[in-house]
């Protein structure tokens, strides 16, 4: 390569390097004109959402906030917990154009996916929105498409339907309601929309936080074991009592993972149970053995059965020493004392 040509790409090396110095300045520029001016770029559907969950696990909710039913009807967000069930709770609004229907059939699919555990008969869904301009009727044709997607029946059509709602709430509710969840969400005036994240709750039957679900790839048996925490022990078996004693909720991974101290404490009583069952074996085999001694001892003339038990034999007589037949230590004193005269 000739020292011109080296001149000729380091040249054009500084007008690239120059191009890039001066794009970057003007897009600098461009941002601050852009703030300056009160507007930002909208942010992406998933960018920064997990960030703004905040665990609330524990925290209970203000029944008390004012709410509106899928027919205008003014009512309170307790009102979803006076059948005294679990609840699932999700954050949404009717004009959301992706995230909200996806995080609703989510939802209903996993709902679908739990067999045993039914709306109506087990716990309750409510969908709170938090879109001040959301309307009854689109609160009605979004509970009606969720009910009639969901699977199992209790046999009473309408009680599915009772314990499926969809709840309107004015601004200041919404924010109270969302501020105990820890749910946060902003409005975006460029597009008329809400930034917020995909995340819905499992409540106990007296309004409070059980768990938060992040995921929605969460499986259905996980979401299983939530509502029967949740219900307090109300819900479940021994064994779901048992598996929830020994793991515990992971918020961010969704999932129950195994609790070391807990995992401890039951390797520690399946040692001392193996431990204990052994001697309790072996002790339980040294009395059938002496049992069969003393047996064999009391017949007399059991010479062989001595023998093979381990014991030696006296002028065709057993002596056993400490085996607490009753007359046996006599005898052998006897015995010897006629070998002694001999």
């Amino acid at each position: 390569m000739t020292r011109a040509s080296e001149r000729g790409r380091g040249g054009w090396r500084a007008v690239a390097a120059t191009a890039c110095a001066w794009a970057a300045l003007g897009g600098v520029a461009l941002s601050g004109a852009r703030a300056s001016a009160g507007v930002t770029a909208p942010p992406r559907p998933d960018e920064g959402l997990e960030a703004r969950v905040v665990s609330r696990i524990g925290q209970a909710l203000p029944l008390d906030i004012a709410v509106r039913d899928e027919s205008g009807r003014a009512t309170t967000l307790g009102s979803v917990f006076a059948q005294g069930k679990p609840v699932v709770l999700v954050m949404a609004y009717m004009r959301c154009p992706l995230l909200c229907p996806l995080l609703l059939s989510t939802v209903r699919e996993r709902l679908n996916q739990v067999t045993d555990l039914w709306v109506g008969r087990d716990y309750s869904v409510v969908v709170v929105s938090f879109d001040p301009t959301d309307t009854p009727d689109m609160a009605e044709r979004t509970r009606q498409g969720h009910v009639a997607g969901y699977v199992h029946n209790t046999g009473d059509p309408g009680q599915v339907r009772a314990h499926w709602r969809v709840l309107l709430t004015e601004s200041a509710e919404a924010r109270r309601l969302a501020d105990a969840l820890g749910f946060a969400y902003r409005y975006l005036p460029e597009s008329g929309e809400f930034a917020h994240p995909t995340v819905w709750y499992v409540l106990t039957p007296d309004g409070r936080v059980s768990a938060d679900i992040r995921r929605l790839d969460t499986s259905a048996s996980t979401l299983r074991l939530m509502l029967v925490e949740a219900s307090q022990g109300r819900l479940g078996s021994l064994i779901d009592g048992f598996m929830l004693w020994c793991f515990t909720l992971d918020q961010h991974k969704g999932a129950y993972v195994v609790e070391a101290f807990r995992a401890m404490q039951v390797g520690g009583v399946l040692s001392l149970v193996a431990v204990g069952g052994l001697l309790g074996r072996m002790a339980l085999v040294e009395r059938r053995r002496r049992r069969a001694l003393a047996a064999a001892v009391a017949a007399g003339g059991a010479e062989g059965v001595l023998g093979e038990l381990g014991v030696g034999g006296v002028g065709g007589v057993g002596v056993v020493e400490g085996v607490g037949v009753a007359g046996w230590p006599a005898a052998g004193r006897a015995t010897h004392g006629r070998r002694a005269a001999r």
